[in-house]
């Protein structure tokens, strides 16, 4: 995502949301239309009203306030009062919203809405208020589960199929908006498996142009039956902080996963493979062999994971994860996150222009909190050794730049000073400060090293394996 392009979560801070409203009697708006808006009829087969697939979902999706426990001083009434003074339980200011997704009185929502609240003030769409417990709550993909304890049956959202949608699908959005109470809006799904938003660490968001603002968050997104098919989660604005047509919304194929995990036991413990996978595009999978760029490309693996032991190499493609396919770098992290750690899965790679099956017995992930972010340190210049047919001047590593890249004393490899940004390695991505490690799967020591591959042949393309920050990838220069 572009940085000058901010995303706002969609629970809101209330008493900062101030709402100028233009009344209007409805005859009058109406005649103010042109006559022929104002005439205008259904056209084909399209239904005149979705009333009977919105009013029920509505009964299903309810407001959600977090509540802080507050210390309270006693003061001298409370000396007269049994238990005066304490700990009390204070609604915030802020708000969202929530699904009831089962009938004994569990609600889905995001984890944003909850933030920092052990319990939440519940509204259902008949007024009635009643305390939640936060069961649960998943940072890394922003859902959590909260529970309201109830002698009825409440009314529920069945889940839907959210892999199956298209673009042009209708769907509605259902929530508390700025307040206002239920709202539902109409729109259709703009896109599907939108990633690299830097809402959450795990993203695979379903985009929709139905109007959603701050206090969505946690809504229903519904499709034309009825069926729950995302948790509204987020906008993209530019300017404002408000409804622009891009809303965003957690597929209920991941939600459900995770809801699963949180009330088996209240927190997630995420599997780990030990790999830094990337997306493939055209030109690299031609180049490796395949006839399109599908799977998830190994830019690097880590000693002693389990990766490591079951023999994945960098420049491997995953294909497949017990059977299900794997569209890309994203879908492999969710394949391997909402995996128990130990658990055993059956993976099919490509390799060397043929695929191979590995077995790999997952680990419990180590940490959660690594940024993954590039570190673009320039490097300070030792000698400069211009490759000229490629565009990039290189340098070999010392002490110095080991320290400036926070790289290990073992590290090795070719420091990246200088690129033209219109020869092969700009065009390839090359950027100074960029680690090559290896070139079509050798590792290189020194520039020599180096050079003896770039020299060695009239390549029409070479693999690069470059360490970029804390990741590695994979990249292709084309002569």
């Amino acid at each position: 995502m572009p940085r000058t392009t901010p995303v706002l979560l969609l629970s809101s801070l209330l008493c900062a949301v101030g709402l100028s409203t233009l009344v209007m009697p409805l005859g009058q708006a109406r005649e103010s239309l042109p006559a022929r808006v104002r005439d205008q009829r259904p056209v084909g087969n399209a239904p005149g009203s979705y009333a009977n697939v919105v009013e029920p979902a509505m009964e299903a999706v309810v407001n959600v306030q977090p509540m802080a426990s507050v210390r309270r001083d006693r003061s001298i009434l409370d000396m007269f009062r049994p238990g005066g003074g304490g700990e009390e339980n204070v609604p915030l200011s802020s708000q969202g919203s929530g699904v009831i997704v089962r009938r004994e009185g569990i609600i889905l929502t995001n984890a944003h809405v909850v933030e920092g609240a052990n319990s939440a003030l519940v509204t259902f769409s008949d007024g009635r208020e009643l305390e939640a417990r936060v069961l649960g709550r998943d940072q890394l993909t922003d859902l959590a589960v909260l529970k309201v304890d109830v002698r009825e049956r409440l009314p529920t959202l069945e889940f839907g199929n959210s892999e199956n949608l298209r673009v042009g699908d209708v769907v509605f959005a259902i929530g508390n908006p700025l307040g206002l109470g239920q709202t539902a809006t109409m729109g259709i799904v703009s896109a599907t498996r939108r990633t690299g938003l830097g809402i959450a660490a795990y993203e695979d968001f379903i985009q929709t142009d139905a109007a959603i603002n701050p206090g969505n968050s946690g809504g229903a997104l519904i499709d034309t039956r009825g069926q729950l098919i995302g948790i509204n989660t987020a906008i993209i604005f530019r300017g404002v902080a408000a409804f622009q047509g891009v809303g965003l919304a957690v597929p209920i194929s991941i939600a459900e996963r995770v809801m699963n995990k949180l009330l088996d036991g209240g927190q997630i413990e995420r599997a780990f493979l030990g790999v830094t996978p990337e997306n493939l595009d055209r030109t690299q999978a031609r180049r490796m062999g395949l006839t399109e760029p599908r799977g998830a490309l190994i830019g690097s693996v880590s000693p002693g994971t389990p990766a490591a032991r079951s023999g994945l190499e960098p420049g491997d493609v995953v294909l497949t994860i017990d059977g299900e396919p794997v569209r890309d770098a994203n879908a492999l992290r969710f394949a391997v996150s909402l995996r128990d750690p130990g658990q055993e899965v059956e993976m099919e790679v490509f390799r060397d222009g043929r695929t191979r099956s590995l077995p790999v017995q997952l680990a419990a992930h180590p940490d959660f909190s690594r940024s993954g972010r590039a570190n673009r340190v320039r490097p300070a210049v030792a000698e400069r050794q211009p490759e000229r047919e490629w565009g990039m001047s290189l340098t070999n590593l010392d002490e110095a730049l080991r320290r400036r890249l926070d790289l290990s004393e073992r590290s090795t490899g070719v420091v990246v000073v200088d690129v033209d940004s219109r020869s092969p390695a700009g065009r390839a991505g090359l950027e100074p400060g960029d680690l090559i490690k290896a070139v079509e799967r050798r590792p290189v020591d020194d520039v020599d090293d180096l050079r003896s591959v770039l020299d060695g042949g009239p390549q029409e393309n070479l693999l690069l394996r470059v360490r970029r920050g804390d990741r590695s990838r994979l990249l292709v220069l084309e002569n």
